[in-house]
Order: structure tokens, then sequence, then C-alpha cells
């Protein structure tokens, strides 16, 4: 469910599910020479509308984090996106080992 503008949109989230994440930070966060707003993220479901939405603090993005979590469990095809390429749980930078192990919790292909 997404709440916009005080108004609830309820989307499945099932394996048919696609969901583009597009992430740029929390705000004050550190990325390469600048500081993230924490307001340029945004998230489509299936083709549809794209919404822009805020993550002011840290512990938002671990809220954030453990909700995509959840998707993943539900086999929700998620590609998440950073400036510099593909995340999965909002982390950059991966080792061939940890994305296989992600590969093997959730039994899905990363990055969609």
């Amino acid at each position: 469910m997404l709440s916009i503008d005080k108004q609830q949109i309820h989307y499945p989230l099932d394996s048919a599910t696609v969901v583009l994440l597009t992430y740029q930070g929390f705000k004050g966060e550190y990325l390469a020479r600048t500081r993230a707003s924490g307001t340029d993220n945004f998230i489509q479901i299936d083709d549809g509308q794209a919404y822009q939405f805020a993550v002011l603090t840290e512990q938002a993005q671990q809220q954030l984090r453990t909700e995509l979590y959840r998707w993943y469990l539900r086999k929700v095809k998620v590609k998440e996106y950073r400036q510099d390429g593909p995340t999965f749980l909002l982390h950059r930078d991966l080792s061939y080992e940890e994305i296989q192990g992600y590969k093997r919790e959730f039994g899905v292909g990363l990055y969609g």
C-alpha cells in the first residue's frame, strides 16, 4: 500500500509484480562529493506512475530495507538502482559471494 497525498493506493505484491526502485539515499547521506537530499527517491509498480518519496533518516532507510526484504521473500521482482548502478537491499558494491548468498536465500535473480 502506498499513501499518496493522504490517499491509500493498494498494489498486489506477488511474483507477478515488478517494482522499480530508484534510491539516491537518505537525507545527509554522503554520496561521492555531495550529500543526498533524501527526496530524490522514486518507486514505480508494474509500469504505472513513478512516485517520488523521501527518506529522511538512516532509520527510515533501514525500515525501507526491511520492507524490501519482505518483498523479496514474497518473490516480488524488484529492480533497485542508485546513481552508481544496481543495488540489493539498498547495498552497493556487493561481493560475488554476497550476491550468490542472496540469490540462494530468496530464490530469485538479483537486479530484476
